[in-house]
């Protein structure tokens, strides 16, 4: 029996990972639009994972063209060392 090929989720987690990136965010929408690994493609609101870019996390910071404050994080596409870890949902198990 041979093993399944890999989902295109699959493919697109292993980049990220294997690379260094945080997640994914759609440029034309802004730093505040993204999805973190491992939870990738959360969007049903019409928005198509291709046009999704990789990205880095960075913690909130309440600009309100962006958010209401109250989310966890921003993906942005330049990534700030000075930026503290942001816990995924693998911290907390």
């Amino acid at each position: 029996m041979s093993e399944k090929n890999p989902s295109i989720k699959e493919i697109v987690t292993k980049y990220l990972e294997v690379n260094g990136f945080d997640g994914l965010y759609l440029e034309d929408l802004g730093d505040g639009c993204g999805c973190r690994l491992p939870d990738l493609f959360p969007c049903a609101d019409g928005f198509s994972p291709e046009e999704c870019i990789a990205g880095y996390a960075h913690p909130c910071d309440g600009d309100p063209e962006i958010c209401d404050g109250k989310c966890a994080f921003h993906m942005k596409a330049e990534k700030k060392e000075s930026y503290p870890k942001i816990p995924s949902v693998e911290d907390f198990k």
